[in-house]
């Protein structure tokens, strides 16, 4: 299988990546605080978007043609971006552990 290195320095490659070391700092401060319902929603975007970066890396979008890709990737984006704009709302305004204030705080930089 060929592996898309130029994917990895691009813009988009250098976004997804971001966002992945964004949610994983998020997931573990929310670990930290023992909050599940927050380690399960930084959890399962980090696997959505870490599938997106290997459909991408290993060029499985080319082969997988009854998508169009570019469009389920901004809608993934949006998603996120709304969902975790309110995710880390609620995190800083209902805390309890600093770890959830921090996990909220830094998934809004996402």
């Amino acid at each position: 299988m060929e592996v898309d290195t130029a994917f990895i320095k691009s813009k988009r490659g250098i976004l997804k990546v971001a966002e992945m070391v964004t949610l994983f700092v998020a997931f573990v401060c929310f670990a930290v605080a023992s909050r599940p319902k927050y380690i399960a929603a930084t959890v399962l975007e980090f696997v959505i978007t870490s599938l997106l970066l290997l459909l991408y890396l290993f060029k499985l979008n080319k082969r997988l043609t009854f998508f169009f890709w570019p469009l389920v990737d901004a809608f993934n984006s949006v998603f996120a971006a709304v969902y975790f704009i309110v995710l880390s709302l609620l995190a800083a305004t209902t805390y309890t552990v600093t770890g959830t204030l921090v996990g909220g705080l830094h998934t809004l930089e996402c």
